[in-house]
């Protein structure tokens, strides 16, 4: 691999195929210390994504991570017994020399109500551009988790720019006094 490279992000799909999740093993053993940018996706999420966990319980296995993604190509139910890997995939790095992450996504996916809570506490706001919960069953009750974790944030320390979530959401009645305190709070923040 070229030392001039600045950024080496690997895309894993088809997981649920288990020719695809063995090759997609391999090659995280060979790169994980290297991989800047890291993305799961495959249908059936709770078959493939345990193995994963497995191989690679912490975020100490990918040093550089900066981006993070993973989901389902169509609708499909998050693992439980994972949530505690995403948690620490997205914290704030601990003292080890870790990179905080830029960007994170979760795509076609439906989490419990506690399982969105753990993760959207445990986000590190001080170094996430990109949030991204496409398709996903994210609703009220986790927007103003989120909204309340910025809005008690310092907000020199938040770099939140990009948020993606439902319209439908940002557009009812209930959301409306959260999307005008994020406004008037974190105006720099573009909701999509």
């Amino acid at each position: 691999m070229s030392s001039k490279l600045e950024y080496f992000a690997l895309s894993f799909k088809n997981l649920e195929k288990s020719h695809q999740l063995e090759k997609t093993l391999g090659l995280l053993g060979r790169y994980k210390e290297r991989l800047d940018g890291i993305g799961f996706y495959g249908h059936t999420v709770s078959k493939w994504l345990p193995r994963i966990v497995k191989a690679y319980p912490s975020r100490n296995n990918f040093p550089r991570m900066k981006n993070f993604e993973f989901g389902s190509f169509s609708r499909s139910d998050f693992p439980p017994d994972c949530i505690a890997w995403v948690v620490g995939m997205v914290s704030g790095p601990p003292r080890q020399p870790l990179t905080r992450l830029n960007g994170f996504g979760v795509f076609h996916l439906a989490l419990e109500s506690d399982d969105w809570k753990s993760m959207l506490e445990a986000i590190d706001l001080g170094m996430l551009d990109r949030l991204n919960f496409y398709d996903t069953n994210f609703a009220y009750k986790e927007f103003e988790v989120l909204v309340n974790r910025i809005v008690a944030t310092d907000m020199s320390q938040v770099r939140l720019r990009t948020l993606r979530i439902d319209k439908r959401l940002l557009d009812s009645e209930n959301a409306r006094p959260l999307c005008t305190k994020l406004h008037v709070i974190a105006s720099i923040i573009a909701m999509q």
